[in-house]
């Protein structure tokens, strides 16, 4: 049995010429994790060996991330009537676009060495139609918002600062 941080993984082991390997889905998180190892010998006595290790994301950082998310969405009109005098057919004459097509794009990306702590959070927007606009609407990419922190942690104090 091989329990890696209280999860077992035995059954994801391989075996190969005697020498057993674990490969995990997912990078380990930076920090401290334990591997617990459980074996039998030939007569039936356990042999029990517990590792503590501490693992990186980069050589440069202790960890190191970043997840971005886009989303998109494209609407078009399959069909549209009007009247012979320009007027859909409730009366109104809005310029109403034919397509429209907007995206979102999410970043959350994060740095950690040692007591020091620096993140960027941004949301951006962009947004298409073949039809005019009205204000504070544009067509393009435009920033939503955004956040920059950087944060120290020392023996007695902790220091903060943030820009948006």
């Amino acid at each position: 049995m091989v329990l890696l941080d209280g999860n077992d993984i035995s059954a994801l082991m391989s075996n190969e010429n005697g020498v057993f390997s674990y490969t995990p889905l997912t990078p380990l998180a930076a920090g401290e994790h334990n591997l617990y190892v459980v074996a039998y010998t030939s007569d039936g006595r356990p042999i029990e060996k517990e590792f503590f290790f501490t693992s990186r994301h980069s050589e440069a950082f202790e960890e190191m991330y970043s997840d971005n998310q886009v989303s998109a969405t494209l609407k078009t009109a399959l069909a549209r009537e009007f009247s012979s005098s320009g007027e859909n057919q409730a009366g109104s004459t809005i310029d109403s676009p034919y397509t429209t097509f907007d995206s979102y794009i999410s970043n959350a990306s994060a740095i950690r060495e040692g007591r020091w702590d620096s993140s960027l959070r941004a949301n951006a927007r962009y947004y298409d139609q073949n039809a005019a606009l009205l204000a504070p609407e544009k067509k393009g990419l435009s920033l939503i918002d955004f956040l920059i922190a950087a944060n120290y942690t020392g023996e007695n104090y902790t220091a903060l600062a943030e820009s948006w």
